[in-house]
């Protein structure tokens, strides 16, 4: 079974809604696939995947925190496929997300056997035939986040091309991902890159502040490139795909069920292209 944590330097890089319609896409694929809400600091899952009032959920931090058995955590979403694979989702409590309740301070604490349950649920899902775990990280670095990320096969670092995600990547590199790179393949998603067409180029050249902007984009994407050489000298990491700003609408929406029309959408094709990309550098190691 692969186990595929999406991570980032800050929020706002995409990493929500590339985790949710990765694991949608496999299970349309006919993959068993299992997604988990580890953004503890920002729960979201709920957003995409509404749950009605009458539907008792345990969640995943009630688990990790001994309130319930782990075979309780996992609601399942129906997949109209062919194949009619399982799909999986655990939520996060929002009560964890309240400054001064009791589960966010067990679970902040250092000595807090996270990583163990994890594990169970990684065997778990295996020994009921699952090929996938999806795993959406809290960004940035923790505890939690760092255990989120020992328990994955795969990688998948989001990121925008900014000055401060491109300074957020590299030390994520070096401190953390370096340490992890010989049990995990890790892999970069560029976000929301601004495409530039020799048309849009040579109007952005007629204003002096469009042009400084348009300076100041290449040479944040000339340093990401150096970033990305550099993180290469100390371990493998491929950049997996770049997928171009696309509306806001478009991004949060679900796979569509019927994928070949899906990428027929000129709106979303690079999207949809980008999880094809994905899933194929999931199954290479």
């Amino acid at each position: 079974m692969k186990t595929v944590t999406f991570h980032s330097f800050k929020g706002g890089t995409g990493k929500t809604s590339l985790s949710v319609n990765f694991a949608w896409y496999l299970a349309i694929k006919g993959y068993n696939t299992c997604l988990i809400d580890f953004d503890l600091r920002a729960p979201s899952l709920h957003a995409y995947f509404p749950t009605s009032d009458s539907n008792r959920i345990a969640y995943f931090t009630d688990f990790l925190l001994d309130y319930c058995r782990l075979e309780e955590i996992f609601y399942p979403i129906v997949v109209k496929a062919p194949n009619d694979s399982n799909f999986w989702i655990s939520y996060t409590s929002f009560e964890f997300i309240k400054q001064e309740s009791e589960q966010r301070r067990k679970l902040s604490q250092k000595d807090t056997p996270v990583l163990p349950k994890l594990f169970q649920i990684l065997k778990y899902l295996e020994n009921n035939g699952f090929d996938y775990l999806i795993i959406d990280n809290m960004p940035g670095v923790s505890y939690r986040a760092i255990d989120a990320l020992i328990a994955a096969s795969h990688i998948v670092c989001v990121t925008r091309p900014s000055t401060s995600d491109v300074v957020g990547l590299e030390q994520l590199a070096t401190n953390i991902y370096s340490r992890l790179s010989e049990d995990a393949r890790i892999g970069l998603i560029i976000n929301q890159k601004e495409e530039r067409t020799e048309n849009v180029r040579h109007d952005l050249m007629k204003t002096r502040d469009l042009e400084e902007d348009l300076h100041l984009q290449e040479k944040i994407y000339s340093q990401l490139h150096e970033v990305i050489m550099r993180i290469n000298s100390m371990f493998e990491f491929q950049v997996i795909a770049t997928i171009p700003r696309i509306p806001f609408l478009v991004e949060r929406i679900y796979v569509p069920e019927k994928i070949d029309q899906a990428l027929n959408d000129v709106r979303i094709k690079p999207f949809m292209e980008a999880l094809e990309k994905l899933k194929q550098w999931s199954e290479e190691g």
